[in-house]
């Protein structure tokens, strides 16, 4: 990968020369990397190419490659090393949710634009967190859940399973005043799937999972209460409109740019799913990489079933979960948490006990 990484640099176009200081280190980290991230980045070299403008490609870069690069990294550190990950980024989230429970108190007038015709007389805020949007800080707190489950069922000492509890109803809570519906299912999802997980997965198990949530994804998003489900699949219609008018893709960025355009359009930032948003920007290349991708995990991860890489395939899995209804790598931390825990469960090297 890094004599790739190299031979690109030295071929490419006079147009992208500005970015070879971004791409020359990308070719020294390379050999420690995932297969997948490998992969994925190799995926995204493409849709850099394909980026029409240089404000779309420095976003790639920023938002997409060096998150994931340096999140797989740590998760490949830490698969060695005797510092427990975990609580590492359990703890990284109690401040964070704290400052949502004080914006829950302050109880701040949310935009109107967060809440249905039904919250904004009931609902006094929707708390963001620190990431200034609440579906995003959800997504966050998502995350957390399945590490903290794992670190209540192997922790030995009485102090520090009484933390993991404290920890996993205050993110729950937390979770809850977002009033993300969809985070809400995924959240579900999520620990049903850490406990497939501990018990080796299975399919029959996963797919009743698929089809329950795709029973009750449409009730909670279209509950009175934040329905959004109409909202969306205007924005899927039109997300789908622009994957069959550019199959190759529109490159990083190119939603935004295209998407506007489209009839019947709606004021959106992304496709709200990641499927989505991956064949528009990266076209049927994209999508056939991220489907072989997930195969893939879903085949190595069968085969890890302690606690602890139970947490993290569940963090991986429910990241996803809820990529049905959001687009969850909008925000360059959460990819960064999704590609640690990738390289963590599977990345070179061996896997610390636990």
């Amino acid at each position: 990968m890094a004599v790739l990484l190299l031979l690109a640099a030295v071929a490419f176009p006079h147009e992208y020369r500005p970015f070879l200081p971004a791409v020359l280190p990308l070719a020294l980290v390379a050999p420690g990397v995932s297969r997948a991230l490998t992969l994925w980045l190799a995926t995204n070299a493409l849709s850099f190419l394909l980026t029409p403008s240089c404000t779309g490609k420095v976003l790639l870069l920023l938002e997409g490659i060096f998150p994931a690069v340096g999140g797989n990294l740590l998760g490949s550190f830490f698969r060695e090393a005797k510092t427990d990950v975990c609580w590492v980024l359990v703890g990284f989230g109690w401040p964070i949710a704290l400052l949502g429970l004080a914006q829950w108190w302050a109880a701040k007038p949310a935009p109107w634009a967060w809440l249905s015709a039904a919250e904004r007389w009931l609902l006094p805020t929707r708390i963001t967190g620190s990431f200034g949007n609440p579906n995003l800080f959800a997504g966050f707190l998502l995350v957390l859940l399945p590490l903290e489950a794992g670190l209540l069922l192997r922790e030995e000492r009485l102090l520090r399973r009484g933390l993991a509890t404290g920890s996993l109803l205050l993110h729950s809570l937390v979770l809850a005043l977002t009033f993300s519906h969809g985070a809400w299912l995924a959240a579900v999802g999520t620990m049903v799937l850490f406990s497939l997980c501990l018990q080796r997965l299975r399919r029959r198990e996963l797919l009743t999972l698929v089809a329950l949530g795709g029973v009750l994804a449409p009730v909670l998003l279209n509950h009175p209460w934040g329905g959004t489900l109409s909202h969306r699949l205007r924005i899927y219609r039109g997300a789908l409109g622009l994957f069959l008018k550019y199959p190759l893709g529109t490159g990083a960025g190119g939603f935004l740019a295209y998407y506007p355009h489209q009839a019947g359009a709606v004021v959106a930032a992304h496709c709200h799913n990641i499927i989505l948003q991956i064949m528009v920007e990266q076209g049927v290349v994209g999508l056939a990489v991220f489907v072989y991708l997930l195969l893939s995990w879903f085949r190595q991860g069968r085969k890890l079933t302690a606690p602890k890489m139970a947490g993290f395939l569940a963090l991986m899995g429910g990241q996803l979960l809820y990529g049905v209804v959001d687009y969850v790598w909008a925000t360059p931390l959460l990819t960064a948490l999704f590609w640690l825990a990738e390289g963590y469960c599977f990345g070179p090297g061996e896997v610390t006990p636990g």
